[in-house]
């Protein structure tokens, strides 16, 4: 499982959104949120997940 999840939650009907995207690296993240941007001329609302391990 990877640290990071990108969601699209755009015009959605579903929980958490479109998944774009998952790595553990955040600039990884950032790329794809930018692509996405690009791709639908900002129409997007994009939410960034973060892991949480629990102990």
């Amino acid at each position: 499982m990877k640290k990071y999840a990108l969601y699209d939650t755009y015009e959605t009907e579903t929980e958490p959104g479109e998944l774009l995207c998952t790595s553990d690296d955040y600039a990884e993240i950032v790329k794809a949120a930018k692509l996405r941007s690009a791709e639908t001329d900002g129409e997007c609302e994009l939410n960034v997940m973060e892991r949480v391990e629990r102990k």
